[in-house]
């Protein structure tokens, strides 16, 4: 007999496949970042409340693992955007992130498709 009514036991596994998920998109990221070995990221000029920890490339890898179909820039920049990034530096938004991303690219972390959409190479 089971003490979990079926709704809840159904709410339970929904939660649980949440998880599994965003899981999934952490383990990508962290493939995809080597360690620092205690060194700080410099944050330039990116803020962004309690996401503060983290720097402006690995917001970029979060959402580019959470979309394996790969985004094109100006998607990445929307998606920034809509995550509550915000930027204060001289150089357009759309441009940093650009820019960002072809770097990314060189440095072998990303793949850009025929369709010139970026996707993370361990995904």
């Amino acid at each position: 007999m089971s003490i979990l009514s079926t709704t809840t036991r159904k709410e339970l596994e929904r939660r649980r496949e949440l998880l599994v998920e965003e899981l999934t998109a952490l383990d990508v990221i962290l493939r995809a970042s080597p360690p620092t070995n205690g060194v700080k990221q410099k944050q330039g000029s990116i803020r962004r409340g309690l996401a503060q920890r983290t720097g402006f490339r690995d917001k970029v890898r979060e959402i580019l693992a959470a979309n394996p179909q790969g985004l094109k820039p100006a998607e990445v920049t929307k998606a920034l955007e809509e995550s509550g990034v915000t930027y204060t530096g001289t150089t357009k938004f759309s441009l940093r992130v650009s820019n960002d991303l072809n770097r990314m690219l060189h440095a072998g972390e990303l793949h850009r498709t025929n369709s010139g959409r970026y996707k993370l190479s361990g995904g």
